[in-house]
């Protein structure tokens, strides 16, 4: 069990995703230009537990501008919580020295304009930000969201992109190795 009691054993199988080159006001911007191909653009990195992924990567910044647009669902999803959902998480970027990382929050309270809760990754290169720290990000500033209803993921556009990048005969072992259902 991880930070109030919520399961984390399916976020210690998903790598930590940390974006470089650091441009977290242009992610607010982000227009869709062209079809990009599934494949990220990648940095090196020599840890295995992390994936660097440029923040021009088109489709993780179109993930994260869909996050802020559906907010308000994942809002209501969790004021309206009931037995058949579970884990409500949302993501937020930090930026320091040049590098932009996201990670995995724990939901523990929200309001209109802001959710709370507490940090559930272990953080790559930025030290301002502490695993199990209690954090609120204004909602507008989240970069992705997630719950799991009835087996079944609901948001989770960077888990999404993470499955969809997989070979199709990959996939269902990264659902069963998640423990949830992606449709």
């Amino acid at each position: 069990m991880g930070p109030c009691g919520f399961d984390n054993s399916w976020l210690r199988r998903l790598r930590s995703v940390t974006c470089v080159l650091a441009c977290a006001p242009w992610l607010a911007g982000c227009t869709q230009k062209a079809a990009p191909a599934l494949e990220p653009v990648t940095l090196d990195d020599r840890r295995p537990e992390v994936v660097r992924i440029a923040v021009d990567d088109p489709l993780t910044a179109r993930g994260i501008v869909e996050a802020r647009r559906t907010a308000g669902e994942f809002l209501r999803a969790y004021r309206a919580r009931g037995s058949t959902q579970r884990d409500f998480r949302f993501k937020m970027l930090a930026a320091e020295k040049g590098l932009v990382e996201q990670y995995w929050v724990t939901l523990e309270s929200a309001t209109d304009d802001a959710f709370t809760g507490i940090v559930a990754n272990h953080p790559g290169d930025i030290t301002g930000v502490k695993f199990g720290e209690r954090v609120t990000v204004p909602a507008g500033e989240i970069s992705d969201w997630m719950f799991v209803e009835n087996g079944v993921l609901k948001g989770g556009y960077s888990v999404r992109l993470m499955r969809d990048r997989l070979q199709p005969e990959e996939r269902p072992a990264f659902e069963r190795e998640m423990g949830f259902r992606i449709d």
